[in-house]
């Protein structure tokens, strides 16, 4: 039987595009000349008639072989068509290089899934449990803390109009510190016991990624650079931080054309803050989809 294919739209680049118009032709180096190409220009061209879209870039393995596919522009001010050398904000893919690390850990039997995470917190947190059940290092690799999953823990949204939720968190954590989010954590109390839910939680993967820095005596970033970066010969994926922007990176925009605030925040950097391209992208997919040990 003929392998299957693997497809994965793994990069957007979305805003409110003033320039381009409804069914315009939309900049591409996609050659049309294989029957991959049609379906990825097939798929691309309905995203892209959205004219709140300005660029993406695809990635596809097919049959162990990597393709890429760019479309639109990187910016509004004008045409520049993504590369695989494009840099974009990964945002919550970023917990996954998280979740590498603890299953390196994991193999390297310096942890185990069902660990207390207390045990690797320097500060006592008996309220970190629910009716005696504790959370977990597994609870924080798969969201199913029950941790709260913005930290500090208070309504930030809920009486904010959507456009202005970006520049509130911008104003938040621009200033919230790793030390504020551990202080913060002694007033948590679990509403769900651990494993029971499964919810998006920055503050898990935040934690899981301050962990791992714990257990290997060194810092995200080098982490990041040690045991993946290197190993799968990814150059242009790092993690994002005040000062540290690189040159070819894709703007963001929202709807309005408003462009959006960089996540480079230190409460938040280990859960949100990696950019890459998307040629890095397609050897991070492909290591994942091949489920072997790095580093």
């Amino acid at each position: 039987m003929k392998k299957a294919s693997l497809f994965l739209i793994f990069l957007i680049h979305l805003s409110f595009c003033f320039a381009q118009k409804k069914n315009s032709k939309v900049a591409s180096d996609n050659r049309l000349k294989s029957q991959l190409d049609s379906v990825v220009e097939q798929y691309a061209s309905i995203f892209m008639e959205n004219n709140t879209r300005v660029g993406m870039s695809i990635g596809v393995i097919q049959n162990g072989t990597p393709y890429l596919y760019n479309y639109g522009s990187t910016r509004l001010d004008r045409p520049v068509l993504p590369t695989g050398n494009t840099v974009y904000e990964l945002a919550s893919i970023t917990k996954t290089f998280g979740a590498a690390l603890l299953a390196k850990a994991v193999l390297e039997k310096k942890v185990t899934l069902n660990d207390d995470i207390r045990k690797y917190l320097k500060e006592d947190y008996p309220n970190l449990n629910y009716n005696g059940i504790p959370i977990t290092l597994l609870n924080l690799a798969n969201l199913t803390s029950g941790l709260p999953n913005w930290m500090p823990e208070k309504d930030l949204f809920s009486k904010a109009h959507p456009d202005s939720i970006p520049f509130i968190l911008d104003s938040v954590y621009s200033v919230y510190s790793r030390q504020n989010l551990y202080s913060d954590l002694h007033n948590v109390k679990l509403q769900v016991m651990p494993g029971s839910v499964s919810r998006h939680c920055n503050t898990a993967a935040q934690l899981l990624g301050y962990i791992m820095e714990e257990v290997y005596q060194d810092s995200f970033e080098n982490l990041l650079k040690k045991y993946i970066c290197r190993p799968l010969k990814m150059k242009n994926t790092l993690l994002l931080g005040p000062g540290k922007l690189p040159r070819e990176m894709a703007k963001g925009y929202d709807g309005k054309g408003r462009q959006m605030p960089l996540i480079n925040w230190e409460a938040l950097r280990v859960a949100a803050s990696i950019a890459s391209t998307s040629s890095d992208m397609l050897k991070y997919m492909a290591f994942q989809v091949n489920e072997e040990p790095c580093g």
